[in-house]
């Protein structure tokens, strides 16, 4: 298998910090979060973003944005869908200039839904596949099972997200698997058994402290290892389903944060190591 680290795992920190504590600490990939991205490109180009991943030796495999309040791929109305693919279009062509060919797409909030938002969602996602073919991206959908204020969300589970992307029948649309909302909203070792990986576009890795799904918030993610998710045989599962996409270290941690970098750059090379 191949290991990433996604920069939310060292959210505070900005792209420059991240690129020293990636290279120092031996990671080879990684996974861009548009936000932070924005910050480092409001005083540099792409072009020295591109040649500062170089130096560090990293090759950029994916990137992702945060989760929206508004309305946005799946809930963008017909009169407020093209001011939303002009932003898309923006982090497609980002992507197409560093080489990444998966941009991690987040559900909508369930707040914003309305009556008949299911079929406007597949309009929305077949255009927008469309607009990703043109690029060489594949966009993942992601699904979140969060309680408020950032939850719910109208794809919350693995089951909905599926039937979303087989009934686009897109060849550029297709899921990322985050096991914190994957195990959250009720997922099983049995499922990942189970799921068509050919639409499995990346995986995000992380550990959970315990499965009491009111109870488990984002923030309470860990390290491979320090949980009781099964890891090896999830692992183990998507190798033998034929997964050869990357498995990327996200974590929201704070304890991490607070020690910066480096520490978590290092800590997370030595609990993903053992995937490689």
């Amino acid at each position: 298998m191949k290991i990433a680290i996604s920069q939310i795992t060292t959210l505070p920190a900005s792209t420059s910090d991240d690129l020293q504590a990636f290279s120092q600490a031996g990671w080879q990939a990684a996974e861009l979060a548009i936000s932070k991205v924005d910050k480092y490109l409001s005083g540099r180009t792409v072009e020295q973003l591109a040649a500062d991943l170089k130096a560090a030796d990293l090759v950029p495999i994916a990137a992702i944005g945060l989760a929206s309040p508004e309305a946005t791929l799946l809930l963008s109305k017909e009169e407020a869908y093209p001011a939303y693919e002009l932003e898309l279009e923006r982090q497609l062509r980002l992507c197409q200039q560093l080489g990444i060919n998966n941009l991690g797409i987040g559900a909508d909030p369930a707040a914003k839904a309305y009556p008949g938002w299911y079929d406007t969602a597949l309009v929305n996602v077949r255009k927008a596949g469309d607009l990703a073919a043109k690029y060489g991206v594949r966009l993942g959908l992601e699904f979140m099972s969060l309680n408020p204020p950032l939850g719910p969300f109208i794809l919350e589970n693995m089951e909905q997200t599926l039937k979303l992307v087989e009934d686009a029948g897109h060849d550029h649309i297709g899921y990322n698997l985050d096991l914190f909302h994957f195990f959250r909203s009720g997922g099983t070792l049995a499922d990942i058994q189970n799921l068509p990986v050919e639409k499995l576009f990346h995986v995000h890795l992380c550990d959970l402290p315990h499965l009491r799904q009111p109870e488990l918030d984002d923030s309470e993610r860990l390290l491979p290892g320090e949980g009781i998710l099964p890891m090896n045989e999830i692992v183990s599962a998507l190798e033998a389903k034929g997964y050869t996409g990357y498995l990327a270290l996200e974590l929201l941690n704070q304890e991490l944060w607070d020690k910066g970098p480096v520490y978590t750059a290092n800590r997370g090379m030595q609990a993903m190591s053992r995937y490689l």
